[in-house]
């Protein structure tokens, strides 16, 4: 189950551990289980990972914005 939201311009999606965050051009990425601070982006390190979770939040965006 996914868990989305929107402040602004930033946006985030999360999955079990995994939480991304837009904030302009920059995409962050984290596994909260390993770092609930959010101190380390691994978004280089897990692109298959991001993918999914752009294309979740994208989607999410269209059903909000559609209504």
């Amino acid at each position: 189950r996914y868990l989305f939201w929107r402040i602004g311009q930033a946006k985030a999606a999360r999955r079990g551990p995994w939480k991304i965050v837009v904030e302009a051009d920059n995409v962050m990425l984290f596994n909260l289980d390993n770092d609930i601070g959010e101190e380390h982006d691994i978004a280089d390190q897990q692109p298959e990972r991001v993918k999914e979770l752009l294309s979740a939040l994208s989607a999410w965006e269209q059903d909000v914005d559609n209504r």
